[in-house]
């Protein structure tokens, strides 16, 4: 909302255009061509109609020829003059944080009146890979009261974006678009960057290796993939942003995509994009249009050029291909993201006059999605001169007890799977057990009992990975044992996390992860994190705060960029192949210890070698907390003395045999919960005869993972033991 002056005045309104615009589309001159921002209020509504959010703000008309329609897109500002610094609010589920300096409303761009779906679709296609790019909510919106159609709620791209994903000052982070313009910051070391690539052969490996260090590769890769494979020829030389962090590596930005997976303005009838050699488009010299000047196109050219970028580019390509770009699933894709609109596209087409059908483009995005796989894998082929490609086919028959890494990228846990891959190029097939288990062997095309191997794709391969139970474990798991998850007023640091190494040596915890009960939120541990033997580490939030309150102690690492919820949440720690460690799932009232919601205490574990799953072993000992101490060296839980028990077989197939040893009379009880808490089953209630008792369970309809057994006596004791079921 904003007064009509401001938007719709022929001299001052940022809607108009004015007295200055041209005669055609996308009328250059006009008011909307003008960087005016004006003042507005802004209200957000959820789908019952209550109020979300409201504040002032400033708005200003973005895009570039979508400003020609009637629809134009608009960009929102926190600025003090109008009350708030920043928009504090979760428009995005996805995302782990909640505030925004500014975002977008996009009219949808260039697919304007026909998918209305596409940009936000085809990015978020990538969730998941190590790109930037622009969350999306669909919103119907009313301006001044009056209908104006369907918008998406957008990021927008600038160094409060990148700053928020990457958890970087912004005021350190160089953004660059086009031929190294500045859109923030500075391009000195990129242009440097550029000179050394002119100057020196990408073939001599010593001159390469350097290149790796100024770009993040995987990130550079991933970027070319999904804009060869959709087919984006407003691209390169056109929307393209690429940036870096001080002290980081350049790293590319996916947005405004509009004209990938059959999007062209000038042909949007035509059928057969996926026919197009998008690949071609960016190795040749040759220029065709603005978006493969060689300006535009050096960078791949030159990479692609040395045999180790050549090998990983094609085989994350065709990983991507075997995956994430699989006909099924992208069409699934495609039509749950329109799924949303759906029911608001009829009012959105008669609000601007329209007589097309939305739907019609989403099924021309469908035909592409669906016939360009085979396309795809003959530019390759062709424009990297490669004699054939051949399925892999993996086999797994226990993927409960490991999972395979293709490339170091794909994690297969599958009794089956196959995908295709190129000759003369390697691949590469590790094998990761989950814990409790161990590699054996492979068979089939390697018989290696390696756990990484090498695999030569000359014709069609078949592999199989053989997992075991490990009979002989030495390691101990790293324990989860002590949570911070909310502060007093008066001794405030932050949330944090104590880990304890158990182990009589030391652990190496580089790249393993942190992470709470959403997926997206991570923290990957630096390089050289090294917890020593029966020691402590501390991961925290705020470095700040935290070493405000605890002076004395050095050894935490950070900063993790999301909150730990002061109701309900959980604690988790993968190791650098995502195989779980260790996980907390806790809450803040019973039967957990309730003083650490705010009180000044912490979640303490009573003792390092205690299940830490079960409430009952932890406790509020220490005001404050114990970060880098003993927990709770005097405190005890109240385990059951007059019974021994086993739990066989350990993981358990379809039935579990809980064995008691009774040594006094009572009334017991048994019963399952998951990991959560969840009481599942009582499995047993009533009196068992003095000596041994043994009690059978089905397993049969419990799915794969970890569960507890409680077992308890009318006298108040009780146990708690962990199973895995296979």
């Amino acid at each position: 909302m904003s007064d009509p002056y401001n938007l719709f005045d022929n001299d001052y309104g940022i809607y108009e255009l004015g007295d200055d615009a041209d005669g055609g589309f996308p009328y250059f001159g006009a008011n909307f061509w003008e960087d005016w921002e004006r003042p507005a209020h802004f209200s957000l509504f959820n789908p019952e109609g209550e109020l979300e959010i409201e504040f002032n703000t400033g708005i200003k008309i973005f895009g570039a020829y979508s400003r020609g329609n009637a629809q134009k897109s608009f960009a929102f500002f926190a600025r003090g003059q109008y009350g708030l610094s920043e928009f504090n609010y979760p428009f995005f589920s996805e995302l782990n944080y909640s505030k925004f300096q500014s975002f977008i409303l996009r009219n949808s761009g260039n697919d304007w009146l026909k998918s209305q779906i596409k940009d936000a679709a085809n990015t978020s296609l990538m969730y998941g890979t190590d790109l930037e790019y622009q969350s999306h909510q669909s919103v119907a919106s009313y301006l001044n009261g009056q209908y104006w159609g369907l918008y998406n709620i957008r990021e927008k791209v600038n160094e409060h974006f990148l700053a928020s994903k990457a958890n970087v000052d912004p005021d350190e982070i160089d953004i660059l678009t086009n031929n190294a313009e500045i859109v923030h910051g500075t391009n000195e070391e990129y242009l440097n960057l550029i000179n050394f690539i002119s100057l020196n052969s990408l073939n001599i490996q010593e001159n390469y290796e350097y290149v790796k260090s100024q770009i993040d590769i995987d990130n550079f890769i991933i970027h070319n993939v999904i804009q060869i494979y959709g087919d984006n020829r407003d691209w390169p030389g056109n929307n393209i942003k690429f940036w870096k962090s001080d002290g980081g590596k350049w790293r590319w930005i996916l947005y405004d995509t509009d004209f990938s997976f059959s999007g062209q303005w000038w042909d949007w009838s035509v059928n057969n994009h996926y026919l197009v050699n998008t690949l071609d488009f960016v190795l040749s010299v040759n220029q065709t249009t603005w978006a493969n000047a060689p300006w535009a196109t050096f960078m791949l050219r030159n990479l692609i050029e040395n045999l180790e970028f050549r090998n990983k580019f094609v085989n994350r390509y065709a990983d991507e291909m075997n995956t994430r770009f699989l006909p099924s699933d992208v069409v699934q894709h495609f039509n749950d993201i329109y799924e949303v609109i759906l029911d608001e596209v009829p009012d959105h087409i008669e609000r601007w006059n329209s007589e097309d059908d939305p739907y019609n483009y989403v099924e021309l995005m469908i035909n592409f999605a669906v016939n360009r796989p085979e396309y795809a894998k003959q530019h390759i082929l062709s424009e990297l001169d490669l004699p054939n490609y051949h399925k892999v086919s993996l086999e797994n028959s226990t993927p409960n007890f490991g999972f395979v890494r293709v490339n170091n990228n794909l994690k297969i846990q599958e009794p089956v799977w196959n995908g295709d891959y190129f000759e003369e190029v390697p691949i590469t097939l590790k094998a990761v057990p989950e814990f409790g288990y161990a590699f054996s062997h492979w068979s089939g095309a390697n018989n290696s009992t390696d756990e990484e191997i090498t695999l030569d794709v000359n014709n069609d391969k078949f592999i199989e990975a053989h997992f075991v139970e490990d009979q002989t474990p030495t390691d101990l798991n790293i324990v989860i044992n002590e949570i911070n998850y909310k502060s007093s007023d008066d001794f405030n640091s932050n949330d944090w996390v104590e880990l304890y190494n158990p182990n009589s040596y030391e652990v190496d915890i580089s790249n393993w992860i942190f992470s709470d009960d959403n997926d997206a939120n991570i923290y990957e541990f630096p390089e050289n994190t090294i917890i020593q033997q029966e020691s402590y580490l501390v991961v925290v939030k705020d470095i700040d705060d935290f070493s405000d309150s605890y002076a004395e102690i050095s050894n935490y690492v950070g900063e993790f960029d999301f909150g730990l919820s002061s109701s309900s949440d959980a604690v988790r720690l993968y190791n650098s192949e995502m195989v779980i460690q260790d996980e907390v799932y806790y809450t803040s009232s019973f039967p957990w210890p309730n003083l650490g919601n705010g009180d000044g205490y912490t979640l303490e574990l009573i003792s390092p070698s205690l299940d830490n799953s079960f409430p009952e072993n932890w406790t509020n000992f220490n005001e404050h907390g114990s970060p880098n101490e003993v927990n709770s060296p005097t405190a005890n839980t109240n385990s059951i003395e007059q019974t021994s028990s086993v739990l066989w077989p350990n993981p358990v197939g379809n039935s579990l045999n809980i064995t008691l040893n009774i040594k006094y009379l009572d009334n017991y009880t048994i019963e399952l919960y998951d990991l959560k808490g969840v009481n599942l089953k009582e499995i047993f209630r009533g009196t068992l005869d003095l000596g041994d008792s043994n009690i059978f369970y089905s397993t049969n309809n419990l799915s794969s993972g970890v569960y507890l057994i409680k077992i308890s006596s009318d006298s108040g004791n009780n146990k708690m033991m962990k199973f895995i079921k296979k």
